[in-house]
C-alpha cells in the first residue's frame, strides 16, 4: 500500500496542506495551483496560459513552470499547432481519469517537458503528429492508459524518465520514426516499452523489469536498434518480443529473470549478437531461426547463453579451431539448429577491455614463440661443428 503523506502547497501565496501518495513527493518542490492549460498557436503563449518568462527562440524558450494542474475536466496542458520554443518545467499534472490526459502535445514542435510529475489520468504524455521535442527527467505514474504515448510523432528524444504503474510504459504508435529512447527506467507496467508500426528509433541502456507482460515488444516494426539495455523480471512472458518485425539489430542487452528471454514470431532478418541471456526460463525462442542472425556474420561472434554447456577448446573447423578466444566450439549451433554458432562462453567477449585482452595475450604468446625461436637457432648455431 502506498504511504499517504501531508505536504504543503503554495496557491498564489497562500500556503494550503494537501494529501498525496508518495510518488507525487518525487520532486520534494512546491507548486501553484492553475487551472487547465489550453495553447493553440504560437500566440498564446501568454501569462494568462502560465508562461512565466521566454520569447519562444532556440536561447529563450517560453517557459511554464511550477503549476499544479487537475486535469478532471479538461486535458491539464494541452498545446497544439505551434513550433516556437518552450519549456514545462517542474509542473504537477493529475486527476484526469479515463477521459482527460496530463500533458498533451498535438502538432507540436520544439518543446521540452522536464522534472514534472504525471499522474492517475488516461495517459500521462501524449504526443500526436509532433517531432523535436525532449521528455527527460519526468515521474510518469499511475495513468490507466500509457504512462508516455508517441503517435504519428518522430525526431523526439524520451530520456531520464522514471516511467511505472501505468498500463504500458511507453508505446511508440503509428509510424512513429527516428525517436531516441534512452536512459529511462521502466517497471511495474502492462508492457514496459511497445513499438507498433514503428521504425528506425533507437531504445539504448533503459531499465526495463518487472512488467506484467513484456519487457519491449515489437510489433510490425523494423529498422529498429536495441542496445545496452537491462531488462529482467518480466516474468510472465518476454525480456523482448518480436513478433512481425523484422531487420532489427539486438545487441548488448542483459536479458534475465524473464519467462522467455528473446522470444521472435512471424519475423525475419533481424540480427542478434553479444547479448547476455541469462537465467530465464527459456533463454531464446525463434519460430524460424534460420530467417534471422543469431549471431554476427562477419565478427562470427554471438550471445552469451547461461545454459550452453559446450568448450572452448579449439576442437572445431575455422573460428572454432581457436581455444581460448571465448566462443563455444563444441555443441553448436545453440540452443538448436539454425541459432546461434557462436555461442560465447565469457559474458565479456564484445567488451572493448575483453577483446584487448585477447589481443594482449595473443601478442603475448607471439612474443613467447618468437623469442624461443630465436633462443633454440642460438643454441644451434653454437653447437654446429666447424669444418
Amino acid at each position: 500500500m502506498l504511504a499517504i503523506l501531508a505536504i504543503s502547497i503554495v496557491d498564489h501565496g497562500h500556503t494550503q496542506n494537501t494529501v498525496f501518495n508518495h510518488g507525487d513527493l518525487m520532486m520534494g518542490n512546491n507548486y501553484y495551483s492553475h487551472s487547465p492549460i489550453h495553447i493553440t498557436s504560437n500566440v498564446e503563449f501568454t501569462p494568462s496560459n502560465g508562461v512565466s518568462e521566454g520569447s519562444g527562440t532556440v536561447d529563450d524558450p517560453y517557459i511554464i513552470k511550477n503549476w499544479r494542474i487537475n486535469a478532471s475536466t479538461v486535458h491539464a496542458i494541452w498545446i497544439e499547432n505551434t513550433d516556437a520554443y518552450f519549456m514545462i518545467r517542474n509542473c504537477y499534472a493529475y486527476g484526469g481519469g479515463m477521459d482527460y490526459g496530463c500533458i498533451f502535445l498535438y502538432n507540436v514542435q520544439n518543446g521540452r517537458v522536464e522534472h514534472s510529475t504525471v499522474t492517475r489520468s488516461w495517459y500521462g504524455i501524449y504526443l500526436y503528429s509532433s517531432s523535436n521535442n525532449t521528455l527527460t527527467n519526468n515521474t510518469v505514474y499511475g495513468n490507466d492508459g500509457d504512462g508516455i504515448c508517441l503517435e504519428l510523432s518522430s525526431n523526439n528524444t524520451l530520456t531520464d524518465n522514471a516511467i511505472y504503474e501505468n498500463n504500458d510504459g511507453i508505446e511508440l504508435d503509428s509510424l512513429s520514426h527516428y525517436n531516441i529512447v534512452t536512459n529511462n527506467t521502466i517497471y511495474d507496467n502492462h508492457i514496459g516499452v511497445f513499438l507498433k508500426s514503428s521504425s528506425s528509433n533507437t531504445l539504448v541502456n533503459n531499465t526495463v523489469y518487472e512488467n506484467s507482460w513484456d519487457g519491449f515488444r515489437l510489433w510490425n516494426s523494423s529498422s529498429n536498434i536495441l542496445t545496452a539495455n537491462t531488462i529482467y523480471g518480466n516474468s510472465n512472458n518476454n525480456g523482448i518480443g518480436l513478433f512481425s518485425s523484422s531487420n532489427n539489430r539486438i545487441t548488448d542487452n542483459m536479458v534475465y529473470g524473464n519467462d522467455n528471454g528473446i522470444y521472435i514470431i512471424s519475423s525475419s532478418h533481424n540480427l542478434i549478437y553479444h547479448n547476455k541471456l541469462i537465467n530465464n526460463t527459456q533463454n531464446g525462442y525463434d519460430e524460424t531461426p534460420a530467417n534471422n542472425y543469431w549471431h554476427h556474420p562477419i565478427l562470427l561472434e554471438g550471445n552469451y547463453w547461461s545454459d550452453y554447456n559446450g568448450l572452448d577448446d579449439g576442437s572445431g573447423v575455422g573460428k572454432h579451431s581457436i581455444a581460448g578466444d571465448g566462443i563455444g566450439d563444441t555443441l553448436t549451433p545453440h540452443p538448436d539448429s539454425d541459432y546461434d554458432d557462436y555461442p560465447l562462453t565469457n559474458s565479456l567477449v564484445g567488451d572493448p577491455n575483453f577483446s584487448m585482452l585477447v589481443f594482449t595475450h595473443g601478442l603475448l604468446v607471439m612474443s613467447s614463440l618468437i623469442i624461443i625461436g630465436i633462443a633454440v637457432y642460438v643454441v644451434l648455431k653454437r653447437k654446429k661443428p666447424t669444418s
